[in-house]
């Protein structure tokens, strides 16, 4: 229980166990960051408290990149109710997709600073049962090299309008 609260806690403090400060920021929005949790090649399936997106690996291969967003009710839930709640009363068989559209605008992905137009689908990650949506962001036609996806976080229920938004997951990868 320890471990957990202090996972918890050094990510969003910013403690560490040493001084870095030759390096940026060790959580889940720096810059020129790569944080083994936002590839799935490197987690190591243990369930956390605060699940980060993810893509297979640092290294794209093929025309398509898998980007899996954890559903977090206590965020999403309420960023539906407040971006688009007429996706949460929709009943009828355009509901569901309704809701996951309403999804991809609240996370708004951009690559290289770029919005990109994606399509959620519903889905659960293999290694933890977490459900989420999955992405399969079309990628063949960026150039070979270095490449950063973005995407914003759903905010927390204790923000306030005045608040600074949330800042973006950073997840670097090469093509």
């Amino acid at each position: 229980m320890a471990l957990v609260i202090w996972q918890i806690m050094s990510e969003r403090l910013g403690w560490s166990a040493g001084d870095f400060a030759g390096l940026p920021d060790d959580v889940p929005m720096a810059m020129d960051t790569l944080l083994p949790l936002h590839y799935d090649s490197q987690r190591d399936g243990a369930v956390r408290m605060d699940p980060l997106p993810h893509i297979p690996d640092p290294v794209v291969r093929g025309n398509y990149l898998r980007l899996f967003v954890p559903y977090l009710p206590l965020r999403h839930n309420k960023a539906m109710a407040i971006r688009c709640p007429e996706a949460l009363a929709n009943e009828d068989d355009t509901g569901p997709r309704a809701r996951l559209d309403c999804l991809a605008a609240i996370h708004a992905v951009a690559i290289d600073a770029k919005p990109v137009d994606i399509r959620f689908d519903a889905a659960e990650d293999p290694r933890t049962g977490q459900r989420g949506m999955i992405a399969m962001i079309p990628v063949s036609d960026l150039p070979v090299g270095r490449h950063e996806l973005t995407l914003l976080r759903a905010p927390r229920n204790r923000r306030k309008d005045a608040d600074e938004p949330p800042k973006p997951y950073r997840i670097p990868f090469w093509r």
